[in-house]
């Protein structure tokens, strides 16, 4: 008897309503298994199915076996029939390329009739009509609630990441006599001794988790000794052998109702942290300069303990000896030739954002050189500097560095794009950030400067840098969902910026299908808001906006969005 040929596809679902979608079909592939009707067929975006014969088989399908969200539509109090005795609701998943959903839902006696759409968590549960129907797991609770909108972008984007083996391993720390884990610790690695230095750090009012410091003391030869310390998470992790515990977690997350922090906070908030008057151990990057040339960098490990944690032009800061004197040096070394970092320095802001910069193109160019090391790939488009407005220069300069491209290996063409810091590692936030980590380890490596204790050390660092492409997605996840549930809490606790007029800048542009997509930096609240409109507005040009909240009509979710008011 002959034997059936089997031929395994998969489809990808293009848009809600499939209008469009794609099957991986290849040459020779027979003329009756390309007639494919998505919805009679009842596939989902991403199902894997096979033919034998004419017959189609689903073999996977990830929409049926996870947890989905959207938005159940109870305002309209709107009913499509019934499930087993009870009314079926619209639900429009936040995913755009899954259909609409029906799921059964009794409304709760409200006299008032005012019935709210809500965020919900569901499951698929059959095909068998026109419509796949949902089982209900969860409500977040009405889309008017800014708490309910804050669950929601944690969830609908897969960031609720659960680190509670990394808490269980770490649960008895808090327990511990005080300084007894530093001790301990210290006993077991190299460290050089630096506790006698004025070493303060610079942060917002409210931080806890204080993972950089810095110190200058200037020598009887006019020479300037500047140090850069960073939080050695890596020593801690190897010390007390979590390697194996570390969540799925790659990044800290904030919110404005709270944080989800990338370590348990004994961790971030604790041991970790640079606090003021603890010791605490510390990845240090020393530089010898006179008259503003940089003679010699050094790094190694070192136990520091910080005198003074300041906030951002504090008083205290901004009167401080010490800070003057990194103040002034910044600032100068910031107009010569190799060490122009950014634009301009006008205040702590600058002068923090300098010495990371700096010390994350070092560290680079170092890494360049062994041929390792993460890095970020900044795609340019061919501007410079000099034809960006001056206000937003320095904005630019960092969010380029800091949120532009994705995380990419060593390869050939990396060494010569550092050097005009088109690409660069990241290594100064390990506390808040795994790919500092990661380029820490890295770099500790390439110098022997600690000799691991626990043999997890490796398959961590291997493992996560086979992983880059789910670091590059969550990163841009949690980059949208900050900046969604940001500007949502702005615009609902001060009603003063929906009725005021802003000035912004346009800073990205693109066109499709006649309409021009802008991303639109907004100067007095910081924040990048997008826009639509008909016009083609130069890039970088100058507006006045206003700000508007609106639900959208295809998901149902809450948007921010400028309009232009020339």
């Amino acid at each position: 008897m002959e034997q059936m040929t089997v031929y395994r596809k998969s489809i990808s679902i293009e848009d809600r309503d499939y209008k469009e979608w794609v099957v991986n079909y290849e040459d020779g592939d027979p003329d009756e298994i390309r007639i494919i009707d998505p919805i009679n067929m009842k596939l989902f975006n991403g199902d894997v199915f096979y033919f034998e014969g004419e017959n189609l088989n689903l073999e996977n399908s990830v929409t049926r076996q996870r947890s989905l969200c959207g938005v159940l539509v109870l305002g309209q109090n709107k009913t499509f029939g019934k499930w087993k005795n009870r009314p079926l609701f619209k639900c429009i998943p936040f995913d755009k390329n899954l259909p609409m959903f029906l799921i059964p839902y009794e409304q709760k006696n409200n006299f008032s009739k005012n019935y709210k759409n809500k965020y919900v968590v569901f499951r698929f549960d059959n095909w068998e009509s026109k419509h796949p129907i949902g089982k209900l797991l969860n409500s977040f609770g009405d889309v008017d609630n800014l708490n309910a909108f804050y669950q929601y972008q944690l969830n609908c984007r897969d960031l609720n990441i659960s680190y509670r083996k990394f808490m269980d391993a770490t649960r008895g720390l808090g327990k511990q006599k005080k300084n007894s884990s530093i001790l301990g610790l210290l006993e077991k690695y190299d460290v050089v001794d630096l506790e006698d230095e004025e070493v303060f750090t610079i942060d917002p009012e409210d931080c806890l988790d204080f993972d950089d410091a810095v110190s200058i003391r200037k020598d009887k030869k006019a020479k300037y000794v500047l140090r850069i310390y960073i939080s050695n998470v890596s020593i801690w992790l190897d010390y007390l052998k979590l390697w194996g515990v570390f969540s799925d977690r790659v990044s800290t997350i904030y919110f404005p109702d709270k944080n989800y922090p990338m370590l348990p906070t004994i961790l971030s908030n604790g041991l970790c942290s640079l606090v003021e008057n603890e010791t605490r151990v510390a990845f240090v990057c020393e530089l010898h300069i006179q008259k503003l040339k940089i003679e010699e960098i050094k790094f190694f490990n070192a136990k520091i303990r910080v005198r003074k944690n300041y906030v951002y032009e504090d008083a205290k800061l901004v009167t401080s000896t010490n800070y003057l004197r990194v103040y002034n040096l910044v600032k100068n070394l910031n107009e010569e030739d190799g060490t122009n970092y950014l634009p301009f320095i006008y205040d702590s802001h600058d002068v923090v954002a300098y010495l990371m910069v700096m010390m994350n193109h070092l560290c680079a160019s170092d890494m360049s050189s062994k041929r390792n090391g993460i890095y970020r790939s900044i795609v340019m488009k061919g501007e410079n500097m000099e034809v960006v407005p001056e206000k937003i220069r320095t904005f630019m300069s960092l969010l380029r560095n800091s949120t532009g491209g994705k995380y990419v290996r060593y390869n050939a063409d990396i060494g010569h794009a550092i050097l005009n810091l088109k690409e660069y590692v990241q290594i100064t936030s390990p506390i808040r950030r795994l790919v500092d980590l990661l380029n820490m380890i890295c770099f500790q490596d390439n110098y022997g400067l600690v000799k691991w204790v626990d043999e997890g050390k490796e398959s961590f660092y291997q493992g996560w840098l086979e992983r880059l492409d789910y670091i590059n997605e969550k990163m841009k996840q949690i980059k949208k969902a900050q900046n969604d549930c940001n500007a949502l809490h702005l615009c609902y606790t001060n009603m003063d910026i929906i009725d005021s007029f802003h000035d912004g800048y346009i800073i990205e542009k693109e066109e499709r299908e006649s309409i021009f997509h802008y991303m639109v930096y907004l100067n007095d609240l910081k924040m990048i808001i997008k826009m639509k409109n008909i016009l083609d507005l130069p890039v970088y040009s100058s507006h006045k906006f206003k700000i508007f909240v609106f639900c959208d009509e295809n998901t149902l979710k809450q948007k921010v969005r400028v309009q232009l008011f020339d």
